[in-house]
């Protein structure tokens, strides 16, 4: 079983995420039993340009952090960057992303 969370913060465009993966019981395979590789993760993500106050602007710089902590390898904390150009009410942009 997998649960998962997404929570906006309220505060401009930062987001809040949780999920837990193969959150169950001990599992009976060929007469061993094992557990599944649980893995839990947090990530935050907010445009560094928006929390300038300078939205709705073309250009948007999302920061992510993600801890993960799987029960079988050590915690691991990841980072990544996109850079985004969009104009306000066009469906249409540019991305270059980094991690």
């Amino acid at each position: 079983m997998d649960l998962e969370t997404y929570f906006n913060t309220g505060f401009p465009n930062t987001v809040l995420a949780m999920t837990v993966k193969n959150f169950s019981t001990e599992v009976q395979y060929q007469r061993e039993t094992f557990e599944l590789p649980r893995n839990i993760q947090f990530g935050l993500l907010f445009d560094l340009i928006s929390l300038m106050n300078n939205t709705p602007a073309p250009h948007h710089l999302d920061l992510a952090v993600d801890l993960t902590n799987p029960i079988d390898f050590d915690e691991r904390i990841l980072l990544g960057l996109k850079y985004r150009f969009q104009t306000p009410g066009s469906s249409l942009g540019y991305s270059l992303r980094g991690g």
